[in-house]
């Protein structure tokens, strides 16, 4: 059986790449990937944020199956339970509080490493102190800005660097048994920014200072509106820095697969979970808990720079072609595209479908449309936020507060005209796929459990721009 490796970069947006079209040279070993593997132009997020797009990644199933919470059930079957039930050794690596193993992400692998350990002592000291403050009192927020500038400056980090990560990974790999599924997330392009030095000034040959680096972390997290041009430029700069950094952490990791002679025939996809907004919808970053009902912007949203992400499958041994393909993808279909390639089985309860077809020639397009979501939760039920996005429109339904939009993505690339409101035909169609994708959720089993939140954790989430 042939090994699995699964990449995955946290709010890598899929026009950073040079590969899907950016001028600057930052990925070139991403790139270089590219060029022997199927390479989605549309591939979609099914969701904002992490926790809703991992569901789908790691299990094949839209978060609102499950009411949109962050813990994943335990009635769903993962990918690393179906590969180590067929005898794969299973590990994975990763750093992002939000896919803890006590959160359900650990499920079938056998060795999963989440950096729990790892936590910030500002995080441990805060998680002591924060909680007894009232988070509406001005004390809480003026402990919280001058925390949020002490880390940026001192280049704090709430998550481990890529190449701790890799190091881990091929620690493992030395020992690991044949055939394995190997999942690696890289979180370097994560809020707060903290590159190296020297890939800042590999973007940008005058540098950021640290103070000034500080004053864009708390500024564009806490009053996006004050942020001037140059400062939102310099905020960018910092983001490419970031995916300099990836780019040559996943090339170091490929080249130590091939010289252990574990690349040549293993089947490799590399993705993301979501992008990043750089204000192009009024805000920097990809969603606080924060969905307001009469404000100028909602701070979740499902527009495509938050939505839109790299897909890159190789499978030399699996029939996949290399080249472009501008078919609709969803991360979705990932785990389902990982069994066909394998002559596996699919699993019933899934909800994605399998690309092999389009990976292997067999077909120009399988998908209609991408679903993205995400839940509100207010007092009783959760309401559902989805957008249905096909190749030429988007119609983005608000369940919480009505604020439908409608967008014509020829014509209007961007998402800022929205047509909702007008006469255009295909807006009951679009009402309609929603209807259905809806019902999918509310005939689903129960939702998962919430599980009470580690007070250090908590801290690490607020540190990566969450909860507050």
């Amino acid at each position: 059986m042939t090994n699995l490796v699964l990449l995955t970069v946290d709010c890598l947006r899929a026009d950073r790449l040079g590969c899907l079209g950016y001028q600057r040279a930052l990925s070139p070993h991403i790139d270089r990937l590219a060029g022997g593997s199927a390479l989605f132009s549309r591939a979609f997020a099914t969701g904002p944020r992490t926790t809703e797009s991992f569901p789908a990644i790691l299990a094949s199933t839209y978060p609102l199956a499950f009411g949109g919470t962050f813990t994943l059930p335990e009635h769903l079957r993962t990918l690393a339970e179906v590969l180590a039930q067929q005898g794969y050794a299973t590990a994975a690596f990763h750093s992002n509080p939000f896919l803890l193993s006590e959160f359900g992400y650990g499920r079938g692998f056998a060795h999963y490493w989440d950096a729990h350990e790892a936590t910030a002592m500002s995080s441990k000291v805060g998680a002591r102190v924060m909680p007894r403050l009232r988070e509406d009192s001005r004390l809480y927020r003026l402990l919280r800005r001058l925390v949020r500038y002490f880390e940026a400056g001192a280049g704090v980090s709430y998550y481990v660097r890529a190449e701790e990560v890799n190091r881990r990974a091929l620690q493992w790999l030395a020992e690991a048994a044949e055939p394995f599924f190997l999942w690696v997330h890289y979180m370097d392009m994560h809020y707060p920014f903290s590159p190296p030095e020297r890939c800042i000034r590999q973007v940008r040959p005058g540098g950021i200072p640290r103070r000034q680096q500080a004053r864009l972390m708390v500024r564009t997290l806490e009053d996006p509106a004050t942020v001037t041009e140059a400062e939102a430029e310099a905020y960018r700069d910092l983001y490419d820095a970031g995916l300099l950094y990836v780019d040559e952490s996943v090339g170091a990791l490929l080249r130590a697969l091939d010289g252990m002679d574990l690349l040549k025939d293993a089947v490799l996809m590399l993705t993301a979970d979501h992008g990043e907004e750089f204000r192009e919808h009024g805000d920097f970053g990809h969603g606080l808990q924060i969905h307001v009902p009469g404000a100028d912007s909602v701070r979740i949203k499902l527009y495509d720079e938050l939505l839109h992400v790299p897909l890159l499958v190789r499978a030399p041994g699996a029939g996949v072609r290399p080249g472009r393909i501008d078919a609709l993808a969803s991360l979705v279909d990932l785990g389902p595209t990982f069994l066909d390639l394998m002559g596996l089985e699919p699993v019933e309860s899934w909800h994605g479908m399998s690309l092999a077809p389009l990976l292997r020639g067999e077909g120009a397009a399988l998908r209609e449309e991408t679903y993205s979501e995400y839940a509100i939760r207010r007092e009783g039920p959760w309401q559902a936020v989805v957008s249905c996005r096909t190749a030429r429109w988007k119609y983005i339904h608000d369940g919480a507060f009505g604020r439908h939009e409608l967008y014509d993505l020829h014509a209007d690339p961007a998402e800022q005209d929205n047509l909702y409101g007008s006469s255009v035909p295909v807006l009951f169609e679009l009402q309609e796929k929603i209807r259905q994708h809806l019902s999918l959720a509310h005939s689903s089993s129960a939702p998962a459990a919430e599980v009470e939140v580690d007070p250090e954790v908590a801290e690490r989430l607020r540190g990566l721009g969450y909860l507050d």
